[in-house]
């Protein structure tokens, strides 16, 4: 039977029997135009302007990492008919003055020292360099580092111990030099390259080598050819390089005036051998 011109037609305008041109299976391969920047070279660039942004102190500071501890000391919290018994101080106080145990790190007991008393016992470990690492637990002896520390003492006691750490530690840079002010016990790095040492605290002013107030009208190598003091300083200088000897951990000068020859530096908490160590 023959299909007339109609019968086609209608046979290919009927959706069911519509069929969807093939698509082309033939690749096209992407070419990268030249003019646009690599991803190596998008990150130069950024890292290029990240530094002039930074030298320009126009990128936001970080964050400080917040203090996680117990909070704020409380008042009225030492009572005398209930509680726990500090072993320390012999006090008996609330529950919320000891730290728990899930805050106290390599330590597997229960803590019987109240938080007072740790600030104080860690200040006197933090005397000698300032360094955490020298933290020790009073019970069991085992290593605390400074996060440990954070989460067991009150927030005021730990501001304390940040500073005195940080006191301590600038005492043993070279360029530290104490403020010779009757009324000042601060210190600081000197980090200028100029002679004169302005104290951060109270503004008196010092010579970063003669360590002795500042000679107005005088440099300091005129001080050392005609101020009636120099003698004495040199004098002072040389005798203490005579009779002491340097510490080999923070290189300041010790004199022994007796006993064995095992030594402890009283600043840095070093031991060493005094026959041992070469007068300069």
């Amino acid at each position: 039977m023959a299909i007339t011109r109609s019968h086609q037609r209608a046979r290919a305008s009927d959706p069911r029997t519509h069929h969807a041109p093939l698509k082309s299976h033939t690749s096209h391969a992407t070419v990268s135009d030249p003019r646009q920047p690599s991803v190596a070279g998008k990150r130069k660039r950024n890292a290029g302007l990240t530094k002039e942004l930074a030298a320009l102190g126009l990128l936001p500071k970080p964050e400080k990492k917040l203090y996680d501890g117990p909070g704020e000391r409380g008042t009225g919290m030492r009572v005398t008919n209930q509680g726990t018994e500090c072993t320390i101080c012999a006090e008996t106080q609330t529950p919320r003055e000891f730290p728990e145990i899930a805050t106290l790190g390599l330590c597997n007991h229960a803590s019987r020292i109240c938080r007072t008393c740790i600030a104080r016992h860690t200040e006197s470990q933090l005397s000698g360099d300032g360094k955490w690492r020298r933290v020790q637990c009073l019970d069991c002896r085992a290593k605390q580092s400074k996060a440990q520390i954070c989460k067991l003492v009150w927030k005021e006691d730990f501001k304390k111990l940040e500073a005195f750490a940080k006191a301590k530690s600038d005492q043993l840079h070279p360029r530290y030099r104490p403020c010779l002010s009757p009324s000042c016990n601060r210190g600081q790095v000197h980090r200028s390259r100029g002679s004169v040492v302005t104290c951060k605290h109270c503004g008196s002013r010092s010579c970063f080598r003669h360590r002795v107030p500042w000679h107005e009208d005088y440099t300091c190598d005129r001080y050392n050819r005609s101020h009636p003091d120099a003698k004495t300083t040199r004098t002072s200088e040389q005798t203490v390089k005579k009779l002491g000897k340097k510490c080999p951990g923070c290189a300041i000068y010790i004199e022994k005036d007796g006993g064995c020859n095992s030594m402890f530096c009283s600043r840095c908490h070093t031991y060493f051998n005094w026959g041992q160590v070469k007068h300069d």
